[in-house]
């Protein structure tokens, strides 16, 4: 954090959100935020799925990330769209971290 990493939750235990009761996944939640925002002062208002595929996680849990975050990272393939906030999508880099593989990461999703 103190070199400009942004730091947000994930969950305490990592378990699967959809395998978990939802009281249980809103507790794994905060107990991250808080234990982040203890240790360093902040908390991203980005949180991150554990494991991040649509199975991983429900409406209710999306929902409960609405109340209390600014987005959700899933890891579903694609671009980041601003109608999807708490589902973003990302894009992986396979290699080598260099522009022309960038690039080509780009082009090719199109």
């Amino acid at each position: 954090a103190a070199a400009g990493f942004e730091i947000g939750a994930h969950s305490e235990n990592h378990p699967i959100l959809s395998k978990i009761p939802v009281a249980d996944a809103m507790q794994e939640i905060m107990a991250s935020k808080a234990r982040i925002a203890e240790k360093i002062g902040k908390c991203s208002t980005t949180f991150c799925f554990p494991n991040g595929q649509r199975e991983d996680y429900t409406k209710e849990i999306v929902a409960f990330c609405m109340e209390n975050f600014r987005a959700a990272l899933s890891t579903n393939r694609g671009y980041a769209k601003i109608d999807e906030l708490f589902e973003l999508r990302r894009l992986g880099i396979s290699g080598g971290p260099n522009a022309v593989t960038f690039e080509w990461t780009l082009l090719r999703e199109r």
